[in-house]
């Protein structure tokens, strides 16, 4: 048995014992949905939570396993495949397995957590993202959007230079950094030099020969009139 397959039935006990309950990890499906759009929605979701998670088919919305057939199986995971390559940016790898738990057959769908994120909906802005909340599939704000961004780990055009070289002061003269503080749920120094090294060390801000440039990631996320840049 694969080690997500261990997690994913831990998680199935804990969401249906001593009362069904929705968790943010797990979610369960009697059958897919036609509506494509509603299903790319979890995918983006679970891809943007931390540590991933799954879609468990053959539980009804009450909480009552129901099983899948073997066609169901099959048109569930074509569908799952299409969608998670066609449906959604960056394209993400889903994995799937059948466990039998207390006679019935369940389709067990694991959504990893996404190494590049947000993972939004294809042919919509990186703002239509989704993520899991009081075990629901909800729209991402935008400054958690923003947040996400700037902790992703594989950025390119975001490193990127948006100014010249600018002073500590006119740093945040054109940053929102109380947002960011807010945000990260970080407290807000006192002092500004302090700001900025903060910024600096979450690249929103890089270290130039004569002061500082704004990234794009900063500028994209936290800029008080994006057209300054």
């Amino acid at each position: 048995m694969k080690e997500w397959e261990q997690t994913a039935i831990k998680l199935l006990e804990k969401s249906l014992t001593p009362l069904p309950q929705e968790i943010n990890e797990l979610d369960w499906k009697a059958d897919i949905s036609e509506k494509g759009d509603r299903v790319a929605r979890h995918l983006s979701a679970f891809s943007n939570y931390s540590g991933g998670g799954f879609l468990v088919f053959g539980v009804n919305n009450n909480g009552k396993r129901v099983g899948v057939d073997d066609e169901q199986c099959g048109e569930i995971i074509k569908k799952i495949g299409n969608i998670a390559r066609d449906s959604v940016e960056p394209q993400i790898i889903v994995g799937h397995s059948v466990v039998e738990i207390e006679g019935r057959p369940l389709l067990f769908i694991h959504i990893p957590e996404a190494s590049s994120k947000p993972v939004h909906i294809r042919s919509k802005s990186i703002y239509e993202s989704y993520t899991r909340s009081a075990g629901q599939t909800r729209k991402m704000s935008k400054q958690e959007v923003a947040f996400i961004i700037s902790n992703s780990t594989n950025l390119t055009f975001e490193t990127k230079l948006a100014t010249g070289e600018l002073d500590v002061q006119e740093v945040l003269n054109k940053l929102d950094f109380v947002s960011y503080f807010d945000l990260s749920k970080k407290q807000l120094p006192r002092d500004s030099q302090l700001i900025v090294n903060v910024l600096v060390s979450e690249r929103l801000v890089e270290v130039a020969e004569n002061g500082y440039c704004i990234t794009n990631l900063g500028a994209l996320l936290f800029a008080k009139n994006l057209d300054e840049f």
